[in-house]
């Protein structure tokens, strides 16, 4: 019997720093981030065929490690602050889907790969997203969404304001 324990990537907090580790070496690692820190995309965290895992530390009784969304050059929200072309694992984290000057991201989450695995557990999601949440769009998805507290969904304008859990979309939808 052979076991390989999987490497752990301590990434700092900051601006672009989980970006950074992960396009240094995109592979099947655990990418930690710090218990009551900040850190801010730089761009929409993408893997390909990999399974990414982002996981913040045991926060005992402080916070979590905050994940905030970033901006296009238009000073736009990202479209989303994952791009899952694989399995995903999201654990103990503050998922902030807006950007610096208040506006919200469209979704949180898109996985595109035939029966890819998402899994969020035990995160706290405010606000939550601007449309839809969680986009399965690869078929035979698998979606794990436990332990969680999702807030401020939605854009509120009108009575079609997106949908938590989408799946079996086009891959052609932005979301």
């Amino acid at each position: 019997l052979v076991v390989n324990a999987q490497e752990i990537v301590d990434v700092p907090p900051g601006v672009g720093t989980l970006n950074d580790a992960i396009a240094a070496d995109s592979s099947t690692k655990i990418y930690r981030l710090a218990a009551g820190e900040w850190y801010q995309l730089t761009g929409i965290i993408e893997n390909n065929g990999w399974h990414l895992q982002i996981i913040g530390e045991d926060p005992g009784d402080g916070l979590p490690a905050t994940l905030q969304t970033g901006q296009t050059v238009d000073l736009q929200p990202f479209a989303r602050m994952f791009d899952a072309k694989g399995d995903i694992t999201i654990k103990n984290l503050y998922l902030m889907n807006v950007d610096l000057t208040g506006q919200k991201g469209g979704s949180l989450l898109r996985n595109t790969a035939y029966e890819g695995r998402t899994v969020i557990d035990n995160c706290v999601l405010e606000p939550a997203s601007n449309g839809n949440v969680v986009i399965c769009q690869g078929g035979m998805d698998k979606i794990y969404f436990t332990n969680n507290l999702a807030v401020a969904m939605g854009h509120m304008n009108s009575p079609n304001d997106g949908h938590f859990f989408v799946t079996n979309q086009s891959t052609t939808d932005e979301g």
